[in-house]
């Protein structure tokens, strides 16, 4: 595969095709007070700029402008998800600085950024080598990647094979070790944990009735647990945990 992208344009438009994104400040998960301001704000202080790859209808980006106040851009080359964000934007009166095509030939006009973020990305790239150079090309001397993955080792994933086999299939089950070892030669891994909400369904367009009706009780918990446990930052063991979050540093080279 050219660019060793297991998905293409027709994936992720008919992905962001399948629900419009809405942002609201008071979201318990990208609101300014919410899992991702308690989890990501200390990691952030005294960037200005960030770049989110793969940004398409991307609440992160939202909240990455409106509740930790840094200048935003984004690449990703679906025109739907780029659409989709930009009209997400409007809707709160921002503008992202958005470039659409691949990340490996995009150069976001050359600039370098403080904080380069994705969610959900690493897990579709075959050559990890490769991408995270890449990524490191976006990134100042000094500056810092954050990114999160599914984590594909909890309980949900083991079901999601079979209720939705399409979603299953257009991820790579990469281990933290094996990210680890990828990220080190580019950068300095200095936060690798299971991070998030207890996980029953793992998340994509729901295939099945089964798969709605875990969607939607997974929401059910996450508000629950939002709402009896203030503070909540994320401390979920493997087994149960959604994501992997990853901080990294980039050094001089």
């Amino acid at each position: 595969m050219r660019f060793s992208n297991i998905t293409d344009r027709a994936f992720w438009d008919a992905k962001y095709a399948a629900f419009q994104p809405r942002y609201h400040p008071l979201d318990p998960y990208y609101g300014r007070r919410g899992l991702l301001a308690r989890s990501l704000g200390p990691h952030l202080q005294g960037a200005r700029t960030l770049l989110e790859l793969g940004c398409g209808s991307s609440r992160y980006l939202m909240f990455f402008r409106l509740a930790a106040g840094l200048a935003t851009s984004g690449i990703d080359f679906s025109a739907e998800g780029l659409s989709r964000l930009r009209l997400m934007a409007d809707r709160h009166g921002v503008t992202h600085d958005l470039y659409q095509g691949d990340l490996f030939e995009v150069s976001a006009g050359g600039q370098k950024f403080d904080v380069v973020f994705h969610a959900g990305l690493v897990e579709h790239f075959s050559d990890l080598p490769r991408f995270f150079k890449r990524c490191r090309f976006f990134v100042k001397d000094g500056g810092r990647m954050i990114f999160l993955m599914p984590n594909m080792g909890n309980l949900a994933w083991r079901w999601h094979r079979r209720l939705c086999p399409i979603n299953y299939q257009a991820h790579i089950p990469y281990t933290r070790a094996e990210i680890a070892q990828a990220v080190g030669r580019e950068f300095r891994l200095t936060v690798g944990r299971p991070w998030g909400y207890p996980q029953i369904y793992a998340g994509g367009p729901p295939e099945t009735p089964a798969a709605w009706a875990l969607k939607y009780a997974n929401l059910g918990l996450m508000l629950y647990i939002s709402a009896v446990v203030p503070g909540f930052r994320g401390a979920v063991g493997p087994r149960l945990a959604s994501t992997w979050l990853f901080v990294c540093r980039a050094g001089r080279g």
